[in-house]
């Protein structure tokens, strides 16, 4: 749970929200991030009398934004009839539509956990106590909305990377990469694909968590089972065509040679030993880009399986 408060006629109005109940919803078509809050209302008192007044809650609007650059993502309102007399807890949930566009600008911007912030701005009708005479004589008092007032305040707080990039973008249908099947057993070189595929899923894990230096490193180590002069030769007798081995022969070379100087030019990655600063060296489209090219040819080496049967 992360804390933050706004005041009232200077008092103040306490602000929870539930981080573990973020979620998303809507999937595809209408990606929705819901945002569960609760406010701690009280009565404001006035003057320096011991009085304290009541006053209804007429509508709550709420900004929602995310990452270190804290760009807006959404905003909404609630329309509400909220009366608080004495100390009351309102809960509610604050729905922010937005789309693709907005989660990859998020996903491109976050390392590991999403930093948030939610901004609340209360509308109140302020009560006051009006005394009147009716027709028989007979004195009454009656609490009559005569002035407004609003209160604004904001939350910081961070969404767990497991809970993000497992549940809340799932729910709107959010896809970090595309899928591209690959066979889970090769048997012309069932324990080089077999450590390839790991490599593989690591690299996968890497990227969905936004760890885009791990998953550059994690696609170089899928590649290596295939590349030299060991299992090439393997595969030749397996592929119809000479100018298709030409070709896949070349591809992977060639992706090998591109990999190595892009890693050996930052050399944190090749040295056990990391200097600073060890992260930052790939953006998330660089990764993308790599965690591609390495899926293209995992699957074809994979396919030649089934064209040898």
């Amino acid at each position: 749970m992360s804390r933050g408060h706004f005041t009232i006629h200077s008092t103040t109005q306490e602000i929870t929200v539930n981080t573990d109940q973020i979620s998303g919803h809507g999937g595809a078509d209408s990606p929705t991030i819901l945002v569960s809050v609760k406010i701690d209302f009280c009565p404001v008192g006035r003057g320096h009398r011991d009085e304290m007044i009541q006053f209804e809650v007429l509508s709550l609007r709420a900004e929602l934004r995310a990452t270190d650059k804290n760009f807006k993502i959404a905003e909404t309102t609630l329309q509400t009839s909220y009366r608080v007399y004495d100390k009351n807890s309102y809960s509610t949930t604050f729905q922010f539509l937005v789309n693709e566009s907005i989660i990859n600008k998020i996903e491109k911007a976050r390392k590991e956990n999403l930093p948030m912030n939610i901004t609340i701005s209360a509308q109140v009708g302020m009560f006051e106590s009006v005394s009147y005479v009716n027709k028989q004589g007979e004195k009454s008092d009656r609490l009559f909305i005569t002035g407004f007032d609003t209160g604004q305040g904001n939350v910081a707080f961070q969404v767990e990377q497991s809970q993000w990039v497992n549940k809340v973008l799932p729910q709107m249908g959010h896809g970090s990469y595309k899928l591209i099947e690959l066979p889970a057993i090769n048997q012309i070189i069932p324990e080089e694909y077999k450590i390839s595929l790991g490599e593989f899923e690591e690299a996968r894990k890497y990227f969905l968590n936004g760890d885009y230096d791990k998953t550059v490193a994690h696609c170089r180590a899928a590649l290596d089972p295939f590349s030299g002069k060991t299992n090439l030769p393997k595969l030749k007798e397996f592929v119809k065509s000479k100018s298709e081995f030409a070709w896949a022969t070349s591809v992977l070379e060639s992706t090998e040679e591109w990999l190595e100087k892009v890693i050996k030019a930052t050399s944190s990655f090749t040295s056990k030993t990391h200097h600073a600063p060890s992260i930052g060296h790939f953006s998330r489209t660089e990764a993308e880009i790599v965690l591609m090219i390495t899926t293209g040819i995992i699957a074809y080496i994979g396919k030649i399986e089934y064209k040898a049967e």
